[in-house]
Formats: structure tokens, sequence, C-alpha cells
């Protein structure tokens, strides 16, 4: 069988030209599309970013007047607790000298007796008073020798004290009596003394 071509040439070729051209634009068109997809898919993420940032953004001030208001009761709180640590301070120290004076007395004997009594605060000398230290000296007379060296042998013992000192003891006779009195000071520091220790 003899095939004859009777679509002249020209017209074939156009036709491809043509079916090229249509593959060219369908290709071009998918490019586009999908270039067009691809911007849409990133201006959806950009805005829904944006969206985000704001929502982030308002729970941040929401959170930062959290903070500020967190912020200002710490510093209430530090207050507070700097207030009552003075008063704990201060109390403390009254039960220090009611203590002290409570031992010092307990240890008396009964032939002694104090002329006076003085506490510097800290315990030496530019110190600060500090948790219950303090340098006391007390002026005492006794009617023996024997109830001085007692009540010095039972400060030594005494817990708290620290750094005794005995000044020499003077011997006085009373004119209207004829008493003998030894009169003597005793200087020292006291700290309250820490439980377990």
């Amino acid at each position: 069988m003899i095939r004859v071509n009777l679509i002249p040439k020209e017209y074939l070729q156009k036709q491809k030209r043509r079916i090229q051209l249509l593959r060219a634009v369908v290709v071009a068109v998918l490019v586009f599309a999908g270039f067009l997809g691809l911007t849409v898919f990133h201006i959806n993420r950009t805005v829904a970013a944006e969206a985000l940032l704001v929502e982030k953004e308002a729970k941040l001030k929401a959170l930062e007047a959290k903070v500020s208001a967190v912020k200002e009761l710490e510093q209430l709180r530090d207050k507070v607790k700097a207030h009552l640590d003075a008063l704990i301070a201060l109390e403390s120290a009254r039960t220090v000298y009611i203590d002290f004076m409570q031992k010092l007395t307990a240890t008396m004997p009964d032939a002694l007796w104090f002329e006076s009594v003085s506490t510097t605060a800290g315990s030496g000398p530019g110190e600060q008073s500090c948790c219950g230290k303090f340098l006391f000296t007390v002026a005492s007379a006794a009617r023996t020798g024997e109830s001085s060296a007692d009540w010095i042998s039972k400060l030594e013992k005494m817990s708290g004290i620290s750094n005794l000192a005995v000044s020499a003891i003077a011997i006085t006779k009373e004119d209207a009596t004829a008493a003998v009195a030894y009169k003597f000071r005793v200087q020292g520091n006291y700290a309250v003394p820490v439980e377990g220790k």
C-alpha cells in the first residue's frame, strides 16, 4: 500500500509550531501557577506569623504588668523582712541583758553585792552591738575573800563569758562597824551561748 501525504508540508510545520507553542504556554502557565502558589503560601505564612506575633506581644504586655506587680511585691517583702529582722534583733537584745543579769545574780554568794554593773555594745572597742555580744564591767564588794573567790570561780564557768579579767582586790575597813569589805572589778565579754556548743 502506498501512502500519499496530501497535507502540505508548511501546514504540518505550522501545526508543529502551534503544538510547541501550546506546550511552552502550558509549561509557562504551570511555572507561573507554581510560583503564584508558592507566593500565596509564603504570604499566608507571613500573615499567620504576624498574627502570632501580635498575639504574643499582647500576652507579653499582660505578663509585663504581672512581672511589674511581682517585683513591687518582692520589694515590699524585702522591706517587711528588713523591719521584721530589726524587730527580732531588738527583741533578742532585750532578752540577752535579762538572761545575763539572771545568770550573774544566780552566781552571787550571800556575802557579795554589786556596787555597779555596766555594759558596752559589742565585744570590744569600736565594735557594734551584734548578735547578743557585749562587754561588761561589774564593781563588786564582798564580806569575805572566800565569797569573792567563789563568785569569780562561778563566773569563769558561766556559759557565754569570755576574756574574764579581775582587778586588784582592795581591802577596806568600815570605821563605824569595823567590817571588812573586799572590793574589786570584774570585766569580760558576754555572748549568748549557742546551743550544742
